[in-house]
């Protein structure tokens, strides 16, 4: 069960915005039969161990809105029917995000595990592989005896996770015992941004961790991870979480393990910085205008719009980036991409009956501002219209400047939607794209890479959000003076 929630996107997830699969029908589900999943690892480490596996449910989508009271009732029932239905069993393994938020609920995962321990009793072992960007509720904690959460951002090893909390289940029955799991909180915000693991301090952190499973692995510590929790989500378990799972003779050591490593994070807390050369947009336009000025480089300066990230769940309809590059007069930019249902048949239409041919005048295209709806008119050319598996695509062009409209939110964090319309993106000078850091895909083709600080729901400047449930004082929303403060896991 995996969505991570921006609580300040206005727009419910809903069903069809998962992929889903039930029972058999998981092992043949494209999100994870292929690539990096958790899923995928979990199952096939069990199967390599000879366990009789019962697939239950698989429902994943893109980090969005609060998920829809029906559908978040609907994934929590059919999960609980199908393990219901499985009759007595020995284990229960599952793939979470861990920052899942719903209409009713600001804590499904807790709520999830809560049931599922209510039909299997407490004598069976519960292990989970988590996201990251995790939250940890008591409710939670309570009823889950294992967890190991993904040591790399951008995650590059779901895969890995899964094939450890697999592991960490079939100990448990070879065992014939239930691990623990202690949590020290540590009260911070931290941005994706400013927390890839390949530099510090999140890879001394990571480092730490992979110390304290490989030096006391043998004397019962069996996982140590950081779940940074979602900046983006204000609940009330908002935070920084530092999890180690143990076998019960290792309490003593899993404890001074857990307050080690969330001291050293409460040190670190000045040093979580952006590793990307950061600016705000204006000053973004103006640098890679003179770049390209000066340098005549071959291949585009790359620049994130990282306040309308669809993959840290914004709306993905801020059109701030396209209304600067018309401005701007930018010679030869590509925006990738606005999502506005509205613009996007408005301008379907259009090319349906005149092609690629005549102007479009006065398309208003998603918004200026993110307090209020002040659409971007423009006059421009429908090029193309893409019916793509998982969206659907206008490409619009006027002066050099090419953005897609899309109808629906899609990640952008990679340049595959580009491709999928038959552009090259290295043929741009400038490149806007959706997202926080650039991943490898992007970095390959680019001369320079920036993230501009854009207004929207994944606003990196956290304290222009407005908070009301996330647990304070917090840095950076408060300034904490002084040693870690410790406060239990609330519910």
């Amino acid at each position: 069960m995996m969505q991570e929630t921006n609580t300040f996107n206005p727009l419910y997830t809903t069903r069809e915005y998962f992929a889903h699969a039930s029972g058999e029908a998981v092992y043949s589900h494209p999100r994870w039969c292929t690539g990096d999943d958790a899923t995928r690892g979990i199952l096939d480490t069990l199967a390599e161990h000879g366990a009789t596996v019962i697939p239950l449910t698989f429902f994943r989508a893109l980090p969005g809105g609060p998920v829809d009271s029906d559908t978040y009732k609907s994934i929590i029932s059919e999960t609980l029917s199908a393990l219901e239905c499985a009759g007595p069993v020995d284990a229960v393994c599952i793939a979470l995000h861990g920052s899942m938020y719903s209409s009713v609920d600001n804590d499904p995962e807790g709520t999830l595990l809560g049931r599922m321990r209510a039909l299997t009793g407490f004598e069976i072992p519960i292990c989970a592989a988590f996201d990251m960007h995790a939250k940890l509720s008591a409710r939670l904690l309570e009823n889950i005896d294992g967890l190991v959460g993904y040591k790399t951002a951008p995650h590059v090893d779901e895969y890995a996770t899964g094939q450890h909390a697999a592991n960490m289940v079939v100990e448990a029955l070879k065992r014939s015992q239930r691990p623990q799991t202690i949590v020290e909180r540590v009260p911070l915000l931290i941005a994706g941004e400013k927390s890839e693991t390949s530099v510090p301090p999140m890879s001394v952190i990571i480092g730490e961790l992979k110390k304290t499973e490989g030096t006391f692995r043998h004397l019962g510590v069996s996982a140590a991870s950081v779940l940074l929790g979602f900046p983006w989500a204000d609940t009330p378990h908002a935070g920084v979480s530092i999890a180690v799972t143990y076998w019960p003779d290792a309490l003593k050591i899993a404890r001074g393990e857990a307050v080690r490593i969330a001291d050293m994070v409460w040190a670190f807390q000045s040093d979580f910085n952006f590793t990307t050369e950061t600016r705000c947009l204006e000053d973004a336009i103006k640098v890679a205008l003179e770049f390209i000025a000066s340098d005549r480089p071959e291949l585009p300066v790359i620049i994130s719009d990282s306040g309308d990230n669809p993959t840290a769940g914004a709306l993905q309809n801020m059109s701030v980036v396209l209304e600067h590059a018309v401005k701007e007069r930018l010679p030869s930019a590509l925006i990738s991409a606005i999502a506005d249902p509205d613009a996007y048949s408005i301008a379907r239409s259009w090319f349906e009956v005149h092609q690629s041919d005549a102007i479009l005048h006065g398309l208003r295209i998603g918004t200026v501002s993110h307090t209020s709806s002040q659409p971007f008119v423009w006059d421009c050319k429908v090029h193309a219209v893409h019916d793509l598996d998982r969206v659907s695509v206008v490409v619009l062009e006027s002066q050099g400047i090419t953005c897609l409209v899309t109808d629906r939110r899609v990640a952008t964090y990679e340049p595959s939607l580009i491709m999928d319309c038959d552009i090259d993106p290295a043929t741009f000078r400038v490149l806007f794209v959706k997202c926080g850091y650039q991943g490898p895909e992007y970095r390959s083709i680019a001369s320079r890479s920036i993230v501009a600080l854009t207004p929207g729901d994944s606003n990196e400047d956290l304290t222009a959000l407005p908070y009301r449930n996330t647990p304070r004082p917090i840095v950076p929303l408060d300034n904490i003076p002084g040693r870690r403060p410790v406060s239990p896991v609330t519910s």
